[in-house]
Parts: structure tokens; C-alpha cells; sequence
């Protein structure tokens, strides 16, 4: 089972569910003589909720999340979760010791904002804290903790890791089929204890 950061990252590869979940707020305001309903989205990252799905068709990887799952002791110990979906790609090769990427600029990423980013670069098995940022007109340049061990190829793809915990103290497994469980997982993203 993968380390990043002294803490295990979730050794199964789930299926997002997508759009992230957002709190509807509905709120009456007082206008006049008159009560009109105002409704409003709330995307507070440190109360967000990521779902993701599951289909596990042998005995060995349900078992495998029931361990982790009790070995976490459910919402107690936090951990690292992938996100299962290309972010963005590298514009340009990045050679090895280097501690700067260049990526393809995406108006919905998250370098702007004031927290902790975690990447996660599959063709190498990489594991990286964003440091530090240079914004381009189409591409962004990511400072990196940690150098790279081998030559990055442009094109390469690049997916965010969240902190996380369980969203619940209770795992439960549904079999549709015979040795099949499916069913969907829901993880609180800490964003503010991010190491």
C-alpha cells in the first residue's frame, strides 16, 4: 500500500460522481411587506463531500476495503484519496531533479485559491505539494516539494489527491451479483489539515 506524506493512500480506484456536492441554501429576506425566497449555492471547500463509486468483482478487494476501511477506525484517521480523473496535462517535457511542471491552464482548477494542492502523476507513480504557482496566458507553472525522479513527458497526465476521512462510521457493502459489491463511498475532504 502506497505512502505519501506518512499517511496511506486509498489503494482502490473508485469512480467519481460528478458534479461535487454543493449545499443548496434557501433563505427568505424580508423585502418590504413582502417574504421573497432567495436561493444560493454554498462551495465551502472544507465542508465539501466527494463521492465516488464502486465495483469490486472479487472476494480478495472486498475484504481489502474492510480492513482499510476498520484499519482507519471509519471517520477517525484521515488519508489520501485520488481523484480517478485527469485534471490537466503537461504542456512541455520536464526533466528529472527538476521541481517545475508546466500545465495546460483550466479556469476550474484550484491554483489560485489559498490551499494546500496535492498532484498525483500516474505514468511516473509520483506524489507532489504544490508549492507555488506561475500563471500563463493557456498554461500554469506548478512549483513542486519534491523533485522529479524521471524525465515528465509533455502530455502526461495529472490528477489532484485530496486529504480525507471517511464520511461515515459505517461501511456498508451491497452484492447485486454473485462476488460483485457495488455501491458508492463518500469522503470528507480536510482541506485545512492538508500537510
Amino acid at each position: 500500500m502506497a505512502l505519501y506524506k506518512n499517511y496511506y493512500v486509498f489503494p482502490y480506484e473508485l469512480k467519481p460522481v460528478y458534479p461535487a456536492t454543493y449545499n443548496l441554501l434557501t433563505n427568505y429576506v424580508l423585502l418590504g411587506r413582502d417574504w421573497q425566497k432567495r436561493r444560493r449555492y454554498l462551495f465551502d471547500r472544507s465542508k465539501q463531500i466527494l463521492e465516488f463509486e464502486y465495483v469490486f468483482t472479487n472476494l480478495q478487494d472486498v475484504w481489502g476495503l474492510k480492513q482499510f476501511f476498520y484499519d482507519r477506525k471509519g471517520r477517525y484517521e484521515p488519508f489520501w484519496l485520488r481523484s480517478y480523473k485527469t485534471q490537466t496535462q503537461t504542456t512541455t517535457l520536464a526533466l528529472a531533479t527538476s521541481t517545475n511542471i508546466t500545465v495546460v491552464y483550466n479556469y476550474e482548477d484550484y491554483y489560485v485559491d489559498n490551499y494546500v494542492l496535492h498532484i498525483y502523476i500516474p505514468s511516473i507513480d509520483f506524489y507532489a505539494k504544490v508549492i507555488g504557482y506561475t500563471k500563463g496566458v493557456n498554461d500554469i507553472t506548478l512549483g513542486l516539494d519534491t523533485a522529479l525522479p524521471v524525465d515528465l513527458p509533455a502530455n502526461s497526465d495529472i490528477e489532484y489527491v485530496y486529504f480525507v476521512r471517511f464520511q461515515s462510521d459505517t461501511l456498508e457493502l451491497e452484492f447485486k451479483r454473485l462476488w460483485v459489491a457495488e455501491g458508492k463511498l463518500s469522503f470528507k475532504w480536510l482541506v485545512e489539515e492538508s500537510p
